[in-house]
């Protein structure tokens, strides 16, 4: 039976590397995340698990749209968000921000 080469860790030379294809072993490897993650500060880096307060929604900024009167207007809307892969709510933000940045740009004085 063949007996397979055994890898040495290129960094301390002296442990086997955790398989042949890895350059490290498993000590070197600890060491290198650790000093990846410190950045050169010589410290662990703690990574926090606190998360950014989610914004409170403005009862003030709410606009309920009524299609009644407009259905094919309506369908438009709701074939691009389907096309485009966007909720129904952000497809109609989208066609208002697009409609109101290029009504600026063309009532651009130059």
């Amino acid at each position: 039976m063949e007996e397979k080469p055994v890898r040495l860790c290129e960094e301390c030379e002296q442990r086997q590397t955790i398989t042949p294809s890895h350059r490290l072993c498993s000590e070197c490897m600890r060491l290198k995340r650790k000093t990846l993650a410190s950045r050169g500060t010589g410290k662990k880096v703690k990574v926090s698990k606190d998360r950014p307060e989610k914004m409170q929604p403005r009862p003030d900024l709410e606009v309920i749209i009524n299609f009644k009167l407009y259905p094919d207007l309506f369908a438009q809307i709701r074939a691009l968000s389907e096309e485009e892969m966007r909720p129904l709510e952000v497809q109609i933000l989208y066609v208002l921000k697009t409609h109101l940045q290029a009504e600026r740009g063309s009532n651009a004085v130059v």
